[in-house]
């Protein structure tokens, strides 16, 4: 490490703390990294706290984020800047998504945090986070594998981003709209019947219902997933990787298993198991998404033909911390 500190400088070694600010959870990873090697030397410390950024917007039927869930966001900025500082990081960067873009004062809110914590946030558009996303997972490795037959699924949750490399080498992307928050108030509105401006869960979902939103996210994959992503994730040869919290959490948890992957008919018999739970049952801080993320998931494993999905623990913090762009 000391040899590679001293050939490459503080301009390609360094500590950088880095944010990926979605559209429900603020997270940041502290990690030495060789920015000009895009590599992650050393992760010194990964945390993340629950903002519902997107949540809040669709409740109040606004464009705007108010000064209740800003405040919100700066503490959790502030929390999270204060537990990365022992680390003493170069730089504080990281990238916004969903929320903020659609949030009228999106880039007021991120120049504040500039000014008030020294946190520098560029709000980005899905292009930026599927490559972020996607880079970020090759830079785990993907030994045996040739680099056509890579999918990267990313869902977090206000969008949903498939990419993988065309024969061209440019990145091809799928830029989805439909994700863990707007799927599960699709399920309140058309499953359940009620207003997901004024219900903030649809649980308890039963097995009919859930199916319902499954055959409706089938029909978005087979409908706006281009014809390059739908032909790549039905052959066999090809490695399809899930990242991001929802692969990682809504749906792994449910698996006692040390193999990182599941496939369609074990999803199937989770949200069997799982049809008529409440949020109490289900538990935990995202219990209103966990279940219909799982419903989400079959769906567009329908619809694309995907047998099975390989996950690895990233999100954008990974790219964020490697892109010297930054």
């Amino acid at each position: 490490m000391a040899l590679s500190i001293s050939a490459f400088g503080d301009e390609c070694v360094f500590t950088r703390a880095a944010f990926d600010v979605g559209s429900g959870t603020t997270r940041m990873k502290v990690a030495l990294v060789n920015v000009c090697n895009n590599k992650i030397l050393k992760v010194f410390l990964k945390q993340e706290i629950p903002v519902k950024y997107k949540e809040y917007l669709a409740r109040k039927n606004s464009k705007l984020l108010g000064n209740d869930i800003q405040e919100v966001g700066f503490r959790a900025f502030r929390k999270l800047k204060n537990l990365a500082n022992k680390f003493t990081p170069k730089d504080f960067v990281g990238v916004a998504t969903s929320a903020l873009r659609q949030a009228a004062n999106g880039t007021e809110y991120t120049q504040q945090v500039l000014d008030r914590l020294g946190i520098k946030i560029d709000i980005i558009n899905q292009k930026k986070e599927a490559e972020l996303g996607y880079f970020g997972a090759l830079a785990q490795g993907m030994s045996g594998h040739r680099l056509d037959d890579i999918v990267v699924w990313d869902i977090g949750g206000g969008s949903m981003q498939i990419s993988s490399m065309s024969p061209s080498k440019t990145l091809k992307v799928y830029k989805g709209h439909l994700a863990s928050i707007s799927f599960k108030n699709w399920l309140i509105k058309n499953a359940k019947g009620m207003d997901s401006g004024t219900i903030s869960t649809p649980n308890p979902l039963s097995l009919p219902e859930i199916m319902k939103g499954v055959a409706q996210a089938k029909k978005t994959a087979e409908q706006e997933v281009p014809y390059l992503l739908r032909r790549k994730t039905k052959k066999k040869r090809s490695l399809i990787i899930g990242i991001g919290s929802i692969h990682n959490y809504s749906v792994l948890k449910r698996f006692k298993k040390v193999k990182k992957e599941y496939n369609a008919l074990e999803l199937r018999k989770v949200i069997s198991d799982m049809a008529g739970k409440t949020d109490a049952e289900i538990g935990g801080n995202y219990a209103a998404t966990d279940y219909s993320n799982l419903g989400l998931i079959l769906g567009f494993m329908q619809g694309l033909g995907i047998k099975k999905i390989q996950v690895r623990n990233i999100d954008m913090t990974d790219g964020v911390l490697i892109d010297s762009s930054l």
